[in-house]
């Protein structure tokens, strides 16, 4: 009896699992705090770059462009706790959000290298991510041992 109920909440208990939760999410607030400024920056700076339009140079057109990738990286956080969420109440979400929120997570970082020293700070962060995607994913990572032979969990 007491098996089957394990097996149900998954391996830790939602309690558990919102206290890891808070954990990461306490890890990572220097980054999204981080983050949000530099995204009100761009915010600040947005005028004068439509104002320049015209006149951009290539250059500018892919600094513009790696600015327009670092906003939408922003979405990445809402993404991370949803399927923080998903995962808290054992119910993996769509697999969609996984994809989109890899991809936001990582687009902007891959043409710069140099800014990969930001992934110090949102490291806890990044490696939950990264077992919250296998976990939503793949069936084997909710249920490690085997011993949930009832239905999957519905797909949020």
């Amino acid at each position: 009896m007491l098996q089957g109920l394990a097996c149900q909440e998954g391996c830790m208990s939602p309690l558990a699992r919102s206290l890891v939760s808070l954990l990461i999410g306490a890890l990572c607030a220097p980054a999204l705090v981080m983050h949000v400024t530099m995204l009100l920056g761009l915010l600040q700076n947005l005028p004068d770059a439509l104002h320049e339009l015209p006149h951009a140079s290539l250059r500018d057109w892919g600094a513009g462009l790696l600015s327009c990738l670092f906003a939408a990286s922003v979405l990445a956080w809402p993404i991370l706790a949803w399927m923080t969420i998903g995962w808290i109440r054992n119910v993996p979400v769509h697999r969609a959000w996984v994809w989109i929120g890899t991809f936001l997570a990582v687009a902007w970082m891959l043409p710069l290298p140099k800014f990969l020293i930001f992934a110090v700070f949102v490291l806890p962060g990044i490696v939950f991510a990264v077992y919250l995607c296998l976990w939503h994913r793949y069936p084997r990572v909710r249920d490690p041992f085997g011993e949930e032979d009832g239905p999957a969990p519905p797909v949020v």
